[in-house]
């Protein structure tokens, strides 16, 4: 197989860990054990922020986790060329990442085409920018 599989998650000092998912049999907690920790051991996280890397890059080569919040230009070709900004969440839905909008508007990434990953830019993610989303879930 040669697709990355990553996952990432919050500490409960609000630290970033990225490695493998571990989990127990009856999910009671989760952890993720780093890349590159010879010891073994992993580290506990909370298991809400538990987010897995979807295989696309944004600007920077920055991989995009599940929970992203990203700012995605669309591009639309006609008799001119139009561009348009959308601000959404990176969420799975019915087995695929989706570029979550509204319940009304997603795009699932495996369908999107974009020029690069210049396309894409993360602005935070819904753990440490909670002040960027309305009551319904949606970005602002």
């Amino acid at each position: 197989m040669n697709r990355l599989i990553e996952f990432r998650g919050q500490t409960n000092k609000k630290e970033w860990v990225f490695g493998d998912l571990v989990q127990t049999q009856n999910e009671n907690w989760k952890a993720i054990l780093e890349k590159g920790n010879s010891l073994f051991e992993p580290i506990e996280v909370i298991k809400e922020t538990v987010s897995e890397f979807i295989g696309y890059y944004a600007n920077n080569d920055k991989k995009i986790f599940e929970n992203d919040i990203l700012w995605f230009t669309f591009f639309y070709y006609g008799q001119t060329e139009t561009e348009i900004k959308k601000l959404g969440i990176v969420k799975f839905i019915k087995g695929s990442f989706v570029f979550w909008v509204s319940e009304e508007e997603y795009y699932c990434f495996s369908e999107l085409s974009f020029d690069s990953s210049m396309d894409i830019e993360i602005r935070g993610n819904v753990f440490d920018n909670p002040e960027m989303l309305l009551s319904d879930g949606s970005v602002k």
